[in-house]
């Protein structure tokens, strides 16, 4: 999903002078994955234009930094991911067939979590062992009772909704074991699939409060309820890192 215009030299590498910037050498993500593994994300978002380099340079394994007249032959591994369609986007001509066909020689289909639950209890054990690290919490565990709701629970944002309500749930948590209370109020999972139903604050705003005071007053709380933590507000808020940090600034919100 790299932007066009670096599409070429964050691949391909560039030499010192080759552009206007370009200090010194530096190595593009597919020589430094020689003779190992580059994974692509999001492939179907690659421009038109960046697919064709990116497919001559599965066909020919070599490249050429930019400013370099010497080929360097490169022996990479590539594996690409997407939540789209590829064969779709092909017949409306947003996805070059070639490459289409180039990336499908081993293909691996992902049903989404819900189809899947038998995954859910090693998911959440890998995903617990790096928050008790992260946040300094070895002792911390789960209860039955939790288990019992995340794998109830349909996960519509799959694995990375899991995640996120994972370690929402450590840094909540004040004793030794994560409950559905660790989760707050965001985002909580119920057995039914849905989330959990509370009356909002907003409900007691003056009718007379514009708009801005009530984001004001909500984005306060939200900030004050994860302690300041922005990347768990934004994601608790649905907006950016940035944004948030934007709104902060221009509604004078304290993050602590």
């Amino acid at each position: 999903a790299l932007p066009a215009e670096l599409f070429e030299s964050e691949l391909f590498g560039y030499e010192k002078g080759a552009f206007t910037g370009a200090h010194n050498r530096k190595k593009g993500r597919f020589e430094l994955a020689h003779e190992g593994t580059l994974f692509l994300d999001e492939v179907a978002e690659m421009a038109l234009g960046s697919q064709v380099d990116f497919l001559r340079l599965l066909e020919e394994g070599r490249l050429q930094r930019l400013g370099s007249t010497e080929a360097l032959l490169v022996d990479v591994r590539v594996i690409a991911a997407t939540n789209k369609d590829l064969a779709d986007l092909c017949s409306q001509d947003r996805f070059r067939e070639d490459l289409y066909f180039r990336l499908n020689v081993v293909r691996i289909d992902l049903p989404p979590l819900r189809e899947r639950k038998e995954d859910i209890p090693l998911l959440v054990e890998h995903f617990l062992n790096q928050f008790r690290e992260k946040y300094g919490r070895s002792n911390l565990k789960i209860t039955k009772s939790v288990q019992d709701v995340l794998m109830a629970y349909d996960w519509p944002g799959n694995i990375r909704e899991l995640k996120n309500s994972l370690e929402r749930a450590v840094v909540l948590s004040r004793g030794k074991g994560i409950t559905p209370e660790s989760f707050g109020h965001h985002g909580s999972p119920r057995k039914n699939g849905s989330t959990e139903n509370h009356q909002s604050d907003a409900d007691t705003y003056p009718m007379n409060w514009p708009l801005e005071q009530v984001e004001r007053n909500h984005i306060q709380r939200v900030l004050t309820h994860f302690k300041g933590h922005r990347r768990l507000t934004a994601e608790s808020l649905g907006i950016s890192e940035r944004d948030l940090y934007y709104k902060i600034k221009k509604l004078n919100l304290k993050d602590a």
